[in-house]
């Protein structure tokens, strides 16, 4: 069952411009600038969004940019942002930002809220081991190790757009519709998988096993 509140640092939207935080109220005199998801998650949100305040009458709501649709909880956003047709959609403005952040490397590795220390052992291969989802395209993550002794990783299916992050982000990264798809293309040379279900379906029968 999703979350219905969103841990400090967690990523429910990769890119700025898709989803807004905003504000309604009883007064019809009552405004309140929204502010973007991408850069509000950071913070962290608890459960009181999308509720009404009795006293205030005011509620805070979420604005999908991309579906035109409004979503009145944290578990209904979660639900719209996993979902395949506002993945498609939200997929084009994603390598959009990423591909603004070219030219500093810095800002492209993501570390994984979850983890909150350097332990050399939270490696890929040990977040890989605790899913229980199908796995492709994992040849083509390369790990580079940190001064630190932490290791990070890059992948180099062409239509991943030179991804790249630690051990949690890079698994959030090979479950995402972006890599499944990006490897059926170019690694199983296949062009007939066009949308989330022949995609998820060609991935369940040809999964990789670690």
């Amino acid at each position: 069952m999703p979350l219905s509140f969103i841990r400090k640092g967690e990523e429910v939207v990769s890119a700025p411009g898709i989803v807004e935080l905003r504000w309604k109220g009883d007064d019809p005199m009552f405004h309140r600038d929204s502010v973007d998801m991408f850069e509000k998650q950071k913070e962290g949100l608890d459960e009181s969004h999308g509720k009404k305040d009795k006293k205030t009458g005011i509620q805070s709501y979420f604005r999908c940019l991309l579906c035109e649709c409004d979503l009145t909880s944290i578990i209904n956003l979660r639900s719209h942002c996993d979902g395949g047709p506002h993945q498609l959609k939200s997929c084009s403005v994603v390598v959009k930002y990423k591909q603004e952040l070219k030219n500093d490397p810095s800002l492209n590795m993501k570390p994984d809220p979850e983890s909150e220390d350097n332990d050399p052992q939270y490696d890929l291969y040990s977040v890989l081991e605790k899913q229980s989802k199908e796995i492709c395209g994992l040849r083509y993550i390369t790990e580079f190790i940190k001064n630190n002794g932490k290791p990070l990783y890059h992948c180099r299916l062409q239509n991943c757009k030179n991804e790249q992050g630690d051990a949690g982000y890079m698994s959030r990264h090979i479950f995402c519709l972006q890599h499944r798809a990006a490897w059926i293309q170019e690694d199983q040379n296949v062009s007939h998988c066009v949308n989330i279900d022949t995609v998820i379906s060609y991935v369940n029968e040809h999964k990789e096993v670690i």
